[in-house]
């Protein structure tokens, strides 16, 4: 189960070494993302991510073949060292996912407050507050599960000759 490494806040980095240079990683990723997002193409085995490179980074998003809330989103930058390359990569959430995480995560424990303020059973209080939890720690869990699958693709990515 993912509860063993499981981080409470949805964001995730990860630093590789490697001895193959800048330019031969941004190949690989290239390579393997299909630029700009065109959803029927995007179905073939050819790639494995949505996204964008440049001269020394990259945003990238596992393709996936059904709507997924909790995908991460990858930005890496790729810089030369005398023997290789050292490899930074984020995991976060996209723009969209933070707001909803935020709006039903608040929100609950908004209404937790009022009602602890404004009447004097507790039923409804603590219905709020297990909802505004439960939420952030699904979306959380979730998140987490996304990431490893996306970061298991980019080694496998990265390790192809």
């Amino acid at each position: 189960m993912i509860f063993n490494e499981l981080n409470i806040i949805p964001y995730y980095r990860q630093t590789f070494v490697s001895s193959l240079s800048q330019d031969e990683i941004l190949e690989k990723i290239r390579e393997a993302t299909k630029e700009g997002i065109n959803y029927r193409e995007s179905a073939t085995n050819r790639y494995e991510f949505n996204g964008a490179t440049n001269e020394n980074s990259f945003r990238l998003s596992r393709i996936v073949h059904q709507p997924n809330t909790f995908l991460p989103l990858l930005k890496g930058k790729v810089e030369s060292t005398k023997s290789g390359s050292i490899l930074f990569v984020s995991c976060q959430m996209f723009y969209t996912t933070k707001v909803l995480l935020v709006l039903w995560t608040v929100l609950p424990l908004l209404i937790f407050m009022l009602q602890l303020l404004m009447t004097n059973g507790y039923f409804y209080a603590l219905l709020a507050l297990f909802f505004g939890l439960f939420n952030y720690i699904v979306t959380v869990a979730n998140f987490h599960r996304q990431r490893k699958i996306s970061m298991e693709t980019l080694n496998r990515v990265l390790d192809k000759e």
